[in-house]
């Protein structure tokens, strides 16, 4: 028995996707206003099977992504947040039948709303791609900086390579690996800088040895096992004494003890350099210190 998704129970026209024949029923006003490619293949008779009239087949496309977006523009509402294969899908079909507009509020419903702390690396990338696909600027930097940030291995192991190249630029692969690496050399430079400064303050010597601690131990090609995020906090566990670094900011004060100062500075002007710029990307631009956006 072949399925049919009731998207619209009372639709009139059948579209078969995928190489299963999923069957989704759907009002064909509904994806005229939504689509010119639907508006042009639903007057055209394009690709109608010779046995039903009212079945178009798209073979060639992802069921998963048609029942994301078919749920969307016929306002139904199934209490489940997406996958990020699912949402990555539906970028796919939308930007494919130039659907876009349509989905903008769900779309970025959809790339917001999600646990990214307990995320797999894959799912993240996905979620790059489908901001990247939806065009959508502040997502994009998110995940990007997410990414970055968290995920200390190489980041062609988690690409889809069929997305690549088709949906992906390899420059966006390319610019998370060259971000995080600047990252890592101004993370080590500034451990050097700390243990320099710490050596010639008596009164610090525990923090001292601490910091030179760690400085050994994040030498390269160590440093690159780890994630940015995890050596960050441990800069911040020795400066702060275990303190949550926001709370020791906004309380400090600064008479006596500048470094600790310009450690939460330096490691907050590191973060916000954790992401790469969707409009850099597109004018082939992929290096953030130099984004104006």
């Amino acid at each position: 028995m072949v399925e049919v998704a009731e998207s619209s129970p009372t639709g009139d026209v059948v579209l078969v996707v995928g190489p299963g024949r999923l069957r989704f029923r759907a009002h064909s006003a509904t994806l005229e206003m939504t689509s010119e490619v639907f508006r042009d293949m639903l007057h055209d008779g394009w690709n109608v099977s010779a046995s039903d009239h009212g079945e178009y087949i798209l073979h060639d496309d992802n069921p998963a992504g048609f029942r994301l977006i078919f749920d969307v523009i016929h306002f139904r509402n199934r209490h489940r947040a997406p996958s990020a294969a699912d949402i990555l899908e539906a970028a796919i079909v939308a930007h494919k039948y130039q659907m876009g507009n349509a989905l903008s509020p769900a779309s970025r419903q959809w790339l917001r709303s999600r646990g990214a702390g307990s995320m797999h690396p894959r799912a993240r990338m996905e979620l790059l791609a489908a901001a990247y696909i939806f065009n959508d600027s502040e997502a994009f930097e998110t995940i990007s900086s997410e990414l970055i940030l968290e995920y200390a291995h190489h980041y062609h192991g988690i690409v889809d390579f069929k997305v690549l190249d088709v949906h992906l630029p390899w420059q966006v692969v390319h610019g998370l690996e060259e971000r995080r690496a600047q990252l890592q050399i101004d993370l080590h430079q500034l451990l050097i800088t700390l243990v320099d400064r710490r050596e010639n303050c008596p009164c610090d010597k525990l923090k001292a040895d601490a910091l030179k601690a760690l400085q050994e131990q994040y030498t390269f090609p160590r440093i690159q096992q780890v994630s940015i995020l995890d050596i960050i906090r441990d800069i911040l566990q020795i400066v702060y004494d275990g303190q949550d670094p926001k709370v020791a900011f906004d309380t400090y004060q600064p008479v006596g003890a500048p470094i600790a100062f310009t450690i939460y500075q330096a490691l907050e002007r590191l973060r916000k350099d954790s992401r790469l710029c969707l409009i850099c990307i597109r004018e082939g631009d992929s290096d953030p210190m130099s984004c104006e956006h």
